[in-house]
């Protein structure tokens, strides 16, 4: 069994911080299925909840012809995929803690929390979907923003690190996109909005200005970025419906050695 490695920690955070502000890796097959099919899990369940009656339609479908079916079956999308209803739950949560991809994470940072942002009393283990030709990703920002307009309490002598793992995408067409290097640049500007009942961060920048690139990450490739890196969503330009899992990284500041990130 591997066991947490400080240097190998310090090396990954040196990375991200002196290099573009992410870091790509990948999970095995196996737990790329295990993790695609607690979300099928959760999925079903909310689809059973607030529409029993199409349930047997998605039962034997894949997630990824989502948007097919829902639009077909004319479902309220908005209306029943709010962020509550995406949020693990402690039983899926402990099958995710129960991964090799988790332990992999163990290995590199050690001990290390995940964030409570809903207020649950449980670490927010979170999915999305977005339709192809749907408006459903949200503006460019940087995870930070969020923090200091007072969504999620942070611990003492704490940092972040965000995690976001591709389920089924289509390679630069409907996954990720992000400004490199924009975490090294501390005044990019934005403007606060209540929307969904908390203050969510609007950009200022337009955002032909910006340098987005869109990341090419194939199913089971998963990024962990900075804090401060600029990045959103790709709108759907594919053809299949993107599922992806995130969630945020609380590490304590001892594994800050040698890097400067802050």
């Amino acid at each position: 069994m591997k066991t947490f490695d400080f240097d190998v920690c310090s090396s990954f955070l040196r990375e991200i911080e002196f290099g573009p502000g992410y870091k790509i890796a990948s999970v095995n097959r196996r737990d790329l299925m295990t993790i695609q099919e607690l979300v099928k899990e959760q999925f079903l369940a909310v689809i059973a909840e607030v529409s029993p009656e199409h349930w047997h339609h998605f039962k034997n479908q894949c997630l990824s012809s989502y948007h097919i079916l829902a639009e077909k079956l004319e479902l309220a999308h908005e209306q029943i995929w709010c962020k509550q209803r995406r949020i693990f739950d402690e039983k899926l949560l402990s099958k995710f803690k129960g991964t090799n991809f988790y332990s992999d994470l163990r290995n590199i940072f050690g001990e290390f929390l995940i964030s409570d942002e809903e207020n649950l009393s449980y670490e927010n283990v979170y999915w999305r979907l977005v339709r192809p030709g749907k408006p459903d990703v949200g503006p460019v920002h940087a995870d930070e923003w969020f923090w200091k307009l007072g969504h999620g309490k942070m611990p003492a002598n704490c940092f972040r690190l965000k995690l976001w793992l591709a389920l089924f995408t289509e390679p630069g067409l409907n996954g990720l996109r992000v400004v490199p290097n924009s975490h090294k640049k501390n005044d990019w500007r934005y403007h606060a909005v209540f929307k969904d009942g908390i203050y969510k961060p609007v950009i200022d920048h337009e955002l032909e200005s910006l340098d987005l690139y869109n990341l090419p990450l194939n199913s089971g490739e998963y990024i962990i970025f900075h804090d401060r890196l600029l990045h959103g969503g790709i709108p759907g330009t594919g053809r299949i419906t993107r599922f992806s899992v995130e969630f945020t990284l609380i590490i304590p500041e001892d594994k800050l050695k040698h890097t400067n990130l802050r």
